[in-house]
């Protein structure tokens, strides 16, 4: 994700850690450490950071989302 803000240069690291902290990824595993779920959770991050995922039609259903991994 640090990668990508610095392309992108719209999110800041404070933006990043919330973002990770949404999706339950607070932890500090390389991403080769992760697991497959992890891996997906991590691509919903990125839509997230990217602004991909905050067109007004895509929120109910990324909060659907994450409200599933979080249970």
């Amino acid at each position: 994700l640090k990668l990508l803000a610095k392309i992108k240069n719209k999110i800041d690291d404070d933006k990043i850690q919330e973002i990770l902290n949404l999706m339950g990824l607070n932890n500090n595993k390389t991403y080769k450490e992760y697991s497959l779920g992890m891996k997906q959770k991590l691509a919903i991050a990125k839509a997230i950071a990217s602004g991909s995922a905050t067109m007004p039609t895509m929120i109910p259903a990324i909060k659907s989302l994450v409200k599933s991994f979080t249970l």
